[in-house]
């Protein structure tokens, strides 16, 4: 297999997994309408996990996404002649449109997905490396309801480790 057949099978699975994201998350923001956004304030507590798990995957996708994005700069960069204005594999070319396209669409249903949770909860993130020091932190603005506990979460991370 070929350096470019190679790349090509790399963005169909890049491409395929994105899709599988964006139809879990449109899942989970039907259940999040369904029955978080509802719950009274005093329950809102009992959904800081879920809540909690749906930020580090939205973060994570927001990761991925920004790595896909290299990713076309990349191709483009190796694989698009400027001088004669051709592709060196016109598949490769819809690949990375359709590519393009799923990293918007992806894009677009995290932020409104963060959007919608952000009326309700406050989740705070701190990834730890294993000699303490902070490797990356991140807090997203969800907001509990008056009176409801706002919890900060640390991770060690060897716990968490995503894969991009």
């Amino acid at each position: 297999m070929g350096k470019i057949e190679k790349l090509k099978d790399g963005i169909v699975r890049l491409i395929s997994s994105m899709r599988t994201f964006r139809n879990a998350l449109e899942g989970t923001r039907l259940y999040f309408n369904q029955t978080v956004y509802t719950a009274p304030t005093t329950d809102l507590v009992n959904y800081h996990p879920l809540v909690f798990a749906t930020t580090i995957t939205l973060h994570t996708q927001t990761r991925i996404t920004a790595q896909a994005s290299k990713l076309i700069q990349y191709v483009r960069r190796t694989h698009w002649d400027r001088e004669a204005n051709i592709w060196d594999d016109e598949d490769l070319r819809k690949l990375i449109r359709d590519l393009r396209r799923q990293i918007t669409k992806c894009e677009e249903e995290a932020n409104v997905m963060l959007e919608e949770m952000g009326s309700m909860f406050t989740v705070q993130v701190k990834i730890y490396e294993e000699e303490g020091d902070t490797e990356e932190s991140f807090e997203t603005s969800l907001l509990f309801p008056a009176g409801s506990p706002s919890v900060t979460t640390l991770f060690n991370s060897r716990h968490y480790r995503p894969r991009l």
